[in-house]
């Protein structure tokens, strides 16, 4: 009598069916995961553009300016220098993002204008970044611009506290 090897139509069906539970368990964290990624992508990258305004505002002795797209943070920004030449042009914040003034009021400052000595000419400025998934696990974030031109950001939430 041969022995057969391989296997049967019951057992592939059975491990189909217990990939297709572990799949469905594990995509809800997978998607969450990921929103938090680009969360934390996006801020860096407005926080690298900060620096680099406030380095060429200092480096070319000359105001620069950091300004939404369209009035909107979510669609990108510019930096310019007083003289309106294009220093960087960065694109939208991967279409996941909405952005706003402190606490979800408003749509955030219209510019960040920093001044040759590197610091910001019209006050602290708040930018809230909020993921469009509206979830607990994913916290806001508030990048905030000190009157001498630091960037820092914190982790908030809807009752308007920041921490980190």
């Amino acid at each position: 009598m041969q022995t057969q090897r391989g296997f049967t139509l019951v057992e592939l069906m059975i491990t189909v069916i217990v990939l297709a539970v572990v799949a469905g368990i594990a995509y809800p964290s997978l998607q969450w995961t990921i929103a938090r990624s680009t969360t934390s992508s996006d801020v860096n990258r407005l926080i690298s553009d900060l620096a680099f305004a406030r380095s060429e505002a200092v480096q070319r002795g000359l105001t620069v300016t950091l300004t939404p797209e369209q009035g909107n943070w979510s669609s990108g920004w510019q930096i310019t220098d007083e003289n309106a030449e294009l220093l960087r042009e960065t694109s939208a914040l991967g279409g996941q993002a909405v952005t706003s003034g402190a606490g979800g009021q408003g749509s955030g400052p219209d510019s960040i204008t920093f001044t040759s000595m590197g610091r910001v000419d019209s006050g602290s400025q708040i930018i809230r970044y909020q993921h469009r998934e509206e979830n607990p696990l994913i916290d806001a974030r508030e990048i905030r611009v000190s009157r001498m031109g630091q960037a820092s950001v914190c982790t908030t939430d809807n009752s308007g506290s920041c921490w980190d």
